[in-house]
């Protein structure tokens, strides 16, 4: 009998003591007679599945299936049936991920819960509530997904697919339906869309509980045969490791792929039907430039920025500072890889009147070390770019508040032709002036972290 099936008969009750703090609910594996449960179970733990995981000082391993996670109190290699009875443990899966590490100090009502997941204090928001209108006593609650979708082919794609702007809304794209269930070869993929906003094909695979390796699989193999240049995936929660996969591929894919990972949760106050969120947990450096765009509520022409950007980018082909062959049109500028990993160029407009050449931001904890040696031999630095002979160019050390490192100039999009000449011009400068400049700088702080590391 399949685990699934196993769990669904097992008679779960409720551990009431623990009904306020840390509900769960649980089996006694003898006297429930549910050794056939446990030897699934401890089939799946044995086999390298599982997420580590601390509650208090305890250190536990937890399998999660669905929208619940299971545990046992003892290690599956350590279990005699014949000489003990064990309990098998479930509790729903808590959207903020207090599964994995619960610390002193924390109380277990579910109002904390909300803490830190839309940007607000659960204690300060009900404070505010009580203070303001006494009639706002409602909690913030998660409600598990197949309690909203039962069904994933039935329900949930179908859904997905008829509010793809939602999902455009938070991924900074203009998403149109293509066909649900496209055929990719022997397979179906379950929504293919287009991004309106650039023309790329669009491949969104989605499921219904935690990220398993199938689903990536399927993602990528049915991305790679329709040639979609976008691929997200849609599902309740990610574990560490597809997270890790699907940024691995960010970082290393040309800039023409994109790769999301996209959070569906559903919430509710009292009896209120449930309302959905669409959270992105993965993104590639292209969506930072969308959401900077759109903030400043800049709508280029894709066209137009494509017949900017193209001659720029033959120019750099032709100096081997690139590989690339076309121009993006997407965003609000055009990303150049600078031959070191994680570090890029970004030739961007920016607002009405900002032209720019910079190196973006990006993780703290890898670009913030660099950026600060970096901005420490700033004098060098602006002399080789010959600031000083360049009147019409400033230098930018943006590193506390978005760890950028740029220079700009005054320009536009809606330039006349000539001015925009100009400014590809100036583009094509600063960006070898960047790789000539930076580069030895970057791969002598990056070689002398990693022998600090070594050494410790």
């Amino acid at each position: 009998m399949e685990l699934t099936e196993l769990i669904a008969q097992a008679p779960w009750r409720e551990a009431s003591t623990y009904r306020e703090t840390w509900p769960h609910e649980y089996v006694v594996i003898k006297k429930d007679k549910q050794e056939e449960l446990l030897e699934a179970v401890c089939k799946r733990f044995c086999a390298g599945e599982g997420t580590n995981g601390r509650f208090f000082r305890m250190k536990n391993k937890y399998l999660f299936i669905g929208d619940y996670k299971y545990w046992l109190m003892t290690p599956c290699t350590e279990i005699d049936l014949k000489k003990d009875d064990y309990v098998l443990n479930r509790a729903p899966i808590y959207r903020d991920r207090r599964d994995f590490l619960i610390k002193d100090g924390d109380d277990g009502r579910r109002n904390a819960d909300i803490d830190g997941v839309f940007g607000i204090n659960s204690s300060e928001y009900n404070k505010g509530a009580k203070s303001t209108h006494d009639s706002l006593t409602g909690k913030l609650e998660s409600v598990p997904v197949k309690d909203v979708w039962e069904d994933e082919a039935r329900d949930f794609t179908p859904w997905l697919a008829k509010n793809l702007s939602s999902l455009g809304d938070a991924l900074h794209m203009k998403l149109e339906l293509v066909q649900t269930e496209a055929m990719t070869g022997a397979y179906y993929l379950d929504i293919l869309a287009e991004d309106a906003n650039s023309g790329a094909l669009v491949a969104i695979e989605n499921q219904l509980e935690w990220t398993n390796d199938s689903h990536l699989g399927q993602t990528l193999t049915y991305a790679g045969w329709l040639d979609a240049h976008i691929l997200i995936w849609v599902a309740p929660h990610f574990t560490k490791e597809h997270r890790a996969a699907l940024e691995w591929l960010n970082r290393w894919t040309p800039y023409e792929i994109e790769v999301y990972g996209v959070e569906v949760r559903t919430v509710k106050i009292g009896y209120s039907k449930p309302a959905h969120e669409l959270v992105p947990v993965v993104l590639p450096r292209a969506w930072f430039a969308r959401r900077t765009a759109k903030s400043a509520g800049i709508q280029m022409d894709t066209a137009k920025k494509k017949e900017f950007f193209q001659p720029l980018v033959d120019n750099l082909r032709k100096a081997k500072f690139t590989d690339k062959q076309e121009a993006l049109g997407g965003g609000y500028g055009h990303p150049f890889p600078s031959g070191i990993a994680h570090i890029d160029f970004l030739a961007s407009f920016e607002g009405n009147r900002k032209v720019w050449v910079y190196i973006p931001g990006g993780p703290k904890d890898f670009k913030q070390p660099i950026f600060d040696e970096l901005r420490a031999d700033y004098d060098s630095i602006e002399k080789e770019l010959e600031l000083d002979i360049d009147a019409n160019t400033q230098m930018a050390w943006d590193v506390p508040i978005t760890r950028t490192i740029g220079v700009w100039r005054d320009g536009s999009i809606d330039d006349s032709e000539e001015e925009l000449e100009e400014i590809r011009k100036w583009m094509f400068h600063y960006l070898l002036k960047f790789k000539k400049v930076f580069n030895p700088r970057i791969d002598a702080i990056i070689a002398q972290k990693g022998e600090a590391e070594e050494a410790d």
